[in-house]
């Protein structure tokens, strides 16, 4: 069984997922997903947890939304 994400790193996945970090704080996570394994899971969850939000919001209004994050570095 695996450890469980700390809240701070929690925190920072559902905001990875989300969409929600530029710049350093961006590159700072997407580093982290290559370096913690149980990090990147966490994005992941979070990222399949936030889907159907994501599919509303597309279909409902007309925002701009950036991509999920897929695992691939920018």
């Amino acid at each position: 069984m695996t450890e469980p994400t700390p809240p701070e790193q929690d925190l920072l996945a559902a905001e990875l997922a989300l969409g929600l970090l530029d710049g350093t704080e961006r590159a700072e996570a997407l580093r982290l997903c290559l370096s913690d394994p149980a990090f990147a899971r966490a994005v992941d969850a979070w990222s399949i947890r936030l889907s159907p939000l994501l599919v509303f919001a597309l279909t409902s209004a007309s925002i701009r939304v950036r991509p999920p994050y897929t695992g691939a570095t920018d």
